[in-house]
């Protein structure tokens, strides 16, 4: 929740010139403009998905109009056990199946039933994963964690702030690669696969108060 749409970012693909002449380093012969134009464009490339999953970091880290994202106390908002959100679910839409993960034992599978067919031979349309152990918070949380960076300055430090990406705090919280995510993203997920509508949201969960992430991500206001 509160997450913005990425871009596609696609690697521009180099043909061989065939030894035709083009515009460019005299010096170099066919092969080896090849070669050079590769590299070029492959830096470019990973240079394009190292900016976006930066902005993608900081945008995780951004607050929610007043409620900081990376305290965890400012994102528990309305805690809901296990057993209480499957009970809401279900309320909701009684095909709703949940079940253990076999992969990972703590976590619960939110599953929806449907007929059967080659894509899902069980029956079941995965949604979403979410912890059996803990109570689930309302908004997400991303732990945050500050570098000292160098820059170009040999003298000069600064200070910036990164999304962790897993550690032994994150652990005890039972985050994910450094993020839980808030059972109100869980729902945006249903609400997106049109399993349930916004009406029903606040009917069984209630108002979201002035959260501007969720006032965006429902009415796009």
């Amino acid at each position: 929740m509160g997450d913005e749409d990425h871009l596609v970012i696609t690697r521009e693909k180099i043909k061989p010139d065939n030894g035709r002449v083009t515009a460019g380093i005299a010096s170099l012969d066919s092969s080896a403009r090849f070669e050079r134009d590769t590299e070029i464009v492959t830096q470019e490339f990973r240079d394009a998905i190292e900016q976006e999953q930066r902005r993608n970091e900081l945008m995780c880290l951004n607050p929610d109009g007043e409620r900081p994202s990376t305290i965890i106390d400012a994102s528990a908002g309305l805690r809901l056990s296990p057993a209480e959100f499957m009970r809401r679910l279900s309320a909701l839409n009684p095909n709703f199946w949940f079940e253990r993960s076999s992969a990972m034992p703590t976590e619960i599978c939110a599953c929806l039933k449907v007929p059967v067919t080659e894509d899902r031979p069980k029956g079941l349309w995965f949604q979403f994963g979410f912890s059996g152990e803990r109570p689930l918070i309302e908004w997400n949380w991303s732990h945050q964690i500050v570098k000292i960076m160098h820059t170009r300055n040999p003298n000069e430090r600064v200070e910036e702030k990164f999304a962790c990406h897993g550690c032994d705090e994150c652990r005890k919280e039972g985050a994910f690669f450094g993020r839980i995510r808030g059972w109100r993203s869980l729902l945006k997920i249903l609400l997106d696969n049109k399993i349930i509508t916004t009406e029903q949201i606040e009917s069984m969960f209630g108002s979201a108060g002035n959260s501007q992430n969720w006032k965006t991500a429902i009415h796009g206001t």
